[in-house]
């Protein structure tokens, strides 16, 4: 019911099942604390609840929230080494935590976060072949590279736009005709560019 409202515009209602998710969760940890499975479904409610916040714009509530997973996701993804869904599910966490210090004006947290995703990513996407782990990478330093531009370091930006269609260039080849892989690479390539003129 959350990420239907969610796409459709309805912030209100995404909130309220969103809430009533957490709501879930929490009592199904109170049964079992120690059942792994059901403290992720914690995770996830908190991190739909930050996206549904960052949509509205309230990006300290949205930090608040998305920073209150990250230690306890980490330590599930370093229990369970081979889970390739918690290992997504902190990458996705860590870009949402860098847009929300990002939209916060909060540059140098941003960077770090953003710095540590890319950190987290490299040796997943480099000897796994789920390309999900590559695909992160691109909007990673995509993101990192606008963060660099924020506080005019453009030499830094052009370095990371560059890595963000490397990325995107080794993994085309896996499905040339992937529209939202392709959309990706041009947006890449796109800032690249816009960043060169401006120069």
């Amino acid at each position: 019911i959350g990420e239907i409202a969610r796409d459709r515009g309805d912030a209100a209602r995404a909130e309220a099942a969103y809430r009533e998710y957490q709501r879930l969760a929490d009592r199904m940890v109170a049964i079992d604390p120690d059942n792994l499975k059901w403290r992720m479904e914690v995770f996830y409610a908190n991190e739909n609840m930050g996206i549904v916040l960052y949509n509205q714009r309230r990006f300290a509530e949205a930090s608040r929230v998305l920073e209150s997973s990250l230690r306890p996701v980490g330590s599930s993804v370093a229990i369970d080494t081979r889970n390739a869904d918690y290992q997504k599910e902190y990458s996705t966490l860590l870009a949402w935590l860098a847009d929300s210090y990002g939209a916060q004006g909060q540059f140098d947290r941003a960077i770090a976060v953003r710095e540590k995703q890319i950190a987290f990513l490299e040796p997943l996407a480099g000897g796994q072949s789920d390309v999900v782990f590559r695909q992160h990478l691109i909007p990673a330093h995509f993101g990192l590279a606008n963060l660099f531009l924020s506080q005019g370091d453009t030499r830094r930006a052009i370095e990371q736009f560059d890595r963000s269609i490397a990325q995107s260039e080794r993994l085309l080849p896996v499905e040339p005709d992937n529209a939202f892989w392709t959309g990706l690479a041009a947006q890449s390539r796109l800032q690249l560019a816009k960043t060169l003129v401006a120069l």
